[in-house]
């Protein structure tokens, strides 16, 4: 039997029991399933200032790769991991590779390995939102500079959402697929315990998902039902941001009504998706987030902005509000 050996580049979670972040979920979904392909030998690489040593693990039948960089340094890491990822795929020899960011391919590419890049994010339209930072102008700067680099060179893009299309479409000439985030089959079979006026917000505590909204919207929403409780699953991305938050709740009394519940586990996760009676996601920017996903298959429906991608999830006043 011919075996092929893929090289999945992309952000990867250290530990599969607490995920951070919808790459992370979605490229774990991925390996999870292309594993029971008896004919892929399936190497996964992940290199981030998150990994403190380097080294290798056996993840059921696909073999992890984890590669540090320093959380202290004069270059961004942006461009640390674009030469550590290309010193390292020759070690492995892949037959193709699948990258889940630009940055991720140029080392592909550049060593003129077929190449399949999957995109999950719109770094222009991000850039319009996280501009207030040197340091943040300075990342989406390169993101965009990255997107310059792959775009005309990639011959394969995986596309998560129509929205992605709709972005990029006219800057490659690339062939298109129209492949949606995978989810595993838990949360098709989710028995639901719904608990009346329960929210979840289920991602990380960023500007970016603009949970002030949500909580000025949750002070109108007492008002008519006093006893809505919205629940927070997730890492706390910026720390200033959640000190603001929390003078919001104290200030209009919405201690009662509001919980940090930090990152989950997924049995924790799976819980509180059986329990909760509407998933809310306030993001001013979107592409196909794993919470309304997940949240969908459970049967729950969803209040979300109209950012990004999203209408092509969520059907307004069908599957849920937009």
């Amino acid at each position: 039997m011919l075996i092929m050996r893929v090289a999945i580049v992309s952000l990867y979670p250290l530990d599969s029991a607490h995920m951070i972040g919808g790459m992370r979920v979605a490229v774990y979904n991925l390996v999870q399933a292309l594993s029971a392909y008896n004919d892929l030998d399936i190497h996964v690489i992940y290199c981030d200032d998150e990994v403190t040593h380097d080294h290798t693990e056996q993840h059921g039948k696909a073999i992890v790769h984890y590669l540090a960089l320093p959380q202290r340094r004069l270059l961004p890491n942006y461009i640390r991991s674009v030469l550590r990822i290309g010193q390292f795929l020759p070690q492995i020899r892949p037959d193709v590779v699948n990258a889940h960011a630009n940055h991720f391919a140029i080392p592909a590419l550049r060593a003129g390995l077929p190449t399949v890049l999957t995109l999950h994010g719109v770094a222009h339209r991000e850039a319009a939102i996280y501009n207030h930072r040197l340091y943040d102008r300075l990342r989406y700067g390169l993101m965009t500079l990255y997107d310059r680099y792959t775009l005309p060179r990639v011959k394969h893009i995986i596309a998560i959402s129509p929205y992605v299309m709709r972005e990029y479409g006219g800057r490659t000439k690339a062939t298109w697929y129209r492949i949606d985030n995978p989810l595993p089959d838990a949360f098709f079979a989710l028995p639901r315990a719904e608990q009346p006026a329960r929210l979840l917000y289920a991602g990380t505590i960023t500007p970016l998902k603009d949970i002030m909204t949500l909580l000025r919207a949750l002070v109108a929403v007492r008002q008519a039902i006093p006893n809505v409780h919205l629940r927070l699953a997730g890492r706390t991305v910026d720390a200033e941001y959640e000190d603001e938050l929390r003078r919001f709740i104290a200030a209009n009394d919405l201690s009662a009504n509001v919980k940090f519940l930090g990152l989950l586990d997924t049995p924790a996760l799976l819980r509180e998706y059986a329990t909760c009676s509407l998933i809310v996601l306030p993001s001013l920017q979107e592409v196909s987030p794993m919470t309304v996903i997940e949240g969908m298959a459970c049967g729950i429906p969803v209040v979300a902005t109209r950012a990004g991608g999203l209408p092509d999830l969520v059907e307004d006043s069908v599957t849920g509000l937009l």
